[in-house]
């Protein structure tokens, strides 16, 4: 099939509006409220094939290229993935921060086309196969409007989508880690809760025996652990307490294993807070 074709442009058209058909069900079905359809941009020359809103009222700008019917088709072609990127590189200019590459076929990674896409990484934020598991699923996420959205992982590679803020190994054997504060807590999202992180922290050890080496009764640490709780619960709007078992190595009490409990909060609202220097 080539240009000549006096059907070419008819079938070209068609299965252009089906992608976009099949898109619109994509991003419904992830949790995007569909705003606008090809809307014509006209001082920048450019139409934007939707404009959603995710359920925190985020807006975001979606642009549909490809065809179910040809394996080579999407941003695998050529002339369609410059075509795209021209229009990504005019929205970026107007300061459109949010625009997602909806397409049937993603060039190969390591392809020419592939190399071009990562180039121009600050011209959009994501790149999805609308039929791929693994794209739909980040779709859903971004739909879920999270607090400090970055690109996940997928397209982008983890240095591409965090940056300075990867960092290497962590908790549970993990290879590579990201601070909380930068993917947003799921946690938040399910409870319909604004979480965020704790940049300072308090923390108090209630020791299982007196300076003199005396047991302290449990009940009577517990009862001075529910007040400590109650009173960083009003101030600092929570607190969390874990029984441990180690060596407390100051003063006096140096170098005696015991069971303490530990008391966990943000410190920046609770008055009198002094760190232990």
């Amino acid at each position: 099939m080539t240009a000549a074709d006096p059907n070419f442009q008819k079938r070209a058209g068609e299965e252009g509006r089906f992608a976009q058909q099949m898109a619109e069900r994509v991003l419904s079905g992830a949790g995007f409220e569909i705003g606008e359809r090809n809307r014509r941009l006209k001082q920048l020359g450019v139409t934007v094939n939707f404009i959603c809103r995710d359920r925190n009222g985020g807006e975001w700008h979606f642009d549909v290229s490809g065809a179910l019917a040809s394996p080579r088709a999407g941003l695998i072609r050529t002339d369609t993935m410059w075509k795209t990127l021209g229009r990504a590189n005019v929205l970026a200019g107007a300061g459109i921060k949010r625009l997602v590459l909806i397409t049937t076929n993603l060039p190969k990674p390591g392809s020419v086309g592939d190399t071009a896409l990562h180039e121009a990484k600050a011209t959009f934020f994501d790149a999805i196969e609308m039929v791929s598991p693994a794209g739909r699923e980040r779709l859903r996420t971004y739909a879920e409007g999270r607090p400090q959205q970055r690109p996940l992982p997928g397209f982008w590679g983890p240095m591409d989508a965090y940056g300075a803020k990867l960092r290497r190994g962590g908790t549970a054997g993990a290879d590579l880690s990201v601070p909380l504060e930068v993917t947003g807590d799921p946690l938040g999202s399910l409870l319909g809760l604004a979480v965020s992180g704790m940049p300072h922290r308090v923390k108090i050890y209630l020791p299982s025996q007196t300076k003199d080496g005396k047991p302290i009764p449990p009940s009577a640490r517990g009862l001075v652990a529910d007040r400590v709780k109650s009173i960083l619960g009003a101030l600092a709007g929570g607190c969390t307490s874990q029984e441990g078992k180690g060596s407390w190595v100051h003063g006096r009490f140096c170098g005696f294993p015991e069971a303490k409990l530990y008391l966990d909060s943000p410190h920046e609202d609770v008055p009198g807070y002094f760190p232990l220097v």
